[in-house]
C-alpha cells in the first residue's frame, strides 16, 4: 500500500523547448506573480545576432503592448534569452504569438527549431542567478569573456 504524503507535490516549473518535443501536449506552467526565463531556440542556419536591433525593437513593442514587463534580454547567434513578468496567461499567449510571427516574417519560415522553453524563476537567489546568466551570455557574445561549455541541467536542456 502506498503511503500518502501531506506535502503536496511542487507543480513543474519549466516546459517546451527539447523537453516536449513530439510529445502530447500540456498546459504550460506560468506564473504572473514570479518571473518567467523564456527561451527562443532557432535553427543554426539563422543568426538572430545579425539583427540584435530589430529583435530589440519587436521585443520592447510586442512587450509594452500586451503589458509584459521585460527584465532582460540576451540574443546569441541562435537562441534568445528573455527573463520577463506577465500579467495573464492570455497576454503571453498573445505575446509569444505576435513576436514570433514578426521574427518568422522577418528571418524567414523555418526559423524556429523548438517549441519556446519557459521556466519560472523565483525572487531572490534564483533571480540573481537568472539575470547573472543572461549578463554571462552577453559577456560572451561581445567577447567581454572568453565563452564556457554548458553543464546542461538533464530536465531542461535547451541550448545545447
Amino acid at each position: 500500500m502506498k503511503q500518502l504524503s501531506l506535502i503536496p507535490k511542487k507543480e513543474k516549473d519549466f516546459h517546451g523547448g527539447r523537453l516536449h518535443q513530439n510529445r502530447r501536449k500540456t498546459r504550460r506552467p506560468l506564473c504572473r506573480k514570479k518571473s518567467i526565463h523564456l527561451i527562443l531556440k532557432c535553427n543554426k542556419k539563422q543568426s538572430l545576432f545579425k539583427n540584435k536591433e530589430l529583435l530589440q525593437v519587436l521585443i520592447q513593442k510586442y512587450g509594452k503592448k500586451f503589458g509584459i514587463k521585460v527584465y532582460g534580454i540576451s540574443i546569441q547567434h541562435d537562441h534568445t534569452h528573455f527573463l520577463i513578468r506577465i500579467p495573464s496567461r492570455e497576454s503571453y499567449i498573445k505575446f509569444i504569438r505576435s513576436l514570433t510571427g514578426q521574427m518568422a516574417k522577418k528571418f524567414g519560415k523555418k526559423l524556429f527549431r523548438f517549441i519556446p522553453f519557459t521556466r519560472i524563476v523565483g525572487w531572490g537567489r534564483d533571480y540573481k542567478q537568472a539575470q547573472a546568466y543572461l549578463q554571462k551570455n552577453e559577456d560572451e557574445i561581445h567577447g567581454r569573456r572568453p565563452y564556457e561549455p554548458r553543464q546542461h541541467h538533464p530536465k531542461y536542456d535547451e541550448t545545447g
